[in-house]
């Protein structure tokens, strides 16, 4: 019995990843239903594992059950968005701050890595989903970074927790748009130069915008598919 129960942990487990990232990703679009008895056909188990896998997307508020009419992906909530920023912003910048005249060689050596990956990324063929996918990947190694050289590991993890509406509307925002990409890069660059030379003033300025500009001018794609917020009433 208990090889069994952990067999099923572990499979449940591997499902909750698979779909947390089909959704994250965008692959699975928010208002989209999610079926136990087809997902445990898809995965070839019984439905515990899937049932299970459920529970914890809908605790990570990724999925909403509707009594007698099913499981849905939940839309993305634009009010949960803001609030996350504003507190990513106050933290990280706080890192970044902390950071600033003092990162070490090896860590300036990390950095550059992951900022000539994103070049490399832009520069190449792939489609708009897949590179969309993978800067965002590499966008989160980059601010994932200052927390870890000023080891709050700990904050970036709870806030990663907190930021799934805002990685889907990440998302959402980049398919198909490699010169805002390529803008992105650039930024990320200016703040890398701006921490190592200790300009904090300039560096605030930047990485404020850096968070909050592309927000505000994606707003106006959001109109053009309503039906994957949930929060457009309050949009000025």
């Amino acid at each position: 019995m208990g090889v069994f129960m952990e067999k099923n942990n572990q499979k449940s487990n591997e499902i909750y990843v698979k779909l947390k990232e089909e959704i994250i990703f965008m692959d699975v679009l928010p208002g989209s239903v999610l079926s136990e008895i087809e997902n445990t056909k898809r995965f070839n188990i019984s439905r515990t594992p899937v049932r299970e896998a459920f529970k914890r997307l809908e605790f990570d508020g990724l999925l909403e059950v509707r009594s007698h009419i099913g499981t849905f992906v939940t839309l993305i909530d634009l009010d949960h968005i803001e609030d996350v920023m504003y507190l990513r912003e106050k933290v990280e910048l706080a890192c970044m701050n902390h950071l600033c005249g003092q990162m070490t060689q090896k860590q300036k050596i990390k950095m550059e890595f992951i900022l000539a990956k994103q070049e490399k990324l832009i520069s190449s063929d792939i489609s708009g989903h897949q590179l969309a996918r993978e800067f965002i990947l590499s966008d989160n190694d980059f601010h994932r970074s200052f927390f870890e050289y000023s080891n709050r590991l700990k904050i970036w993890e709870y806030l990663n927790n907190l930021e799934y509406d805002y990685q889907r509307f990440r998302v959402f925002l980049n398919i198909d748009e490699r010169e805002v990409l390529k803008k992105l890069q650039q930024e990320h660059t200016q703040i890398f130069e701006l921490i190592v030379s200790g300009d904090k003033d300039k560096l605030s300025e930047v990485y404020h915008d850096h968070l909050n500009k592309g927000f505000a001018e994606g707003l106006k794609k959001v109109f053009k598919a309503p039906q994957l917020f949930n929060s457009l009433s309050n949009i000025q």
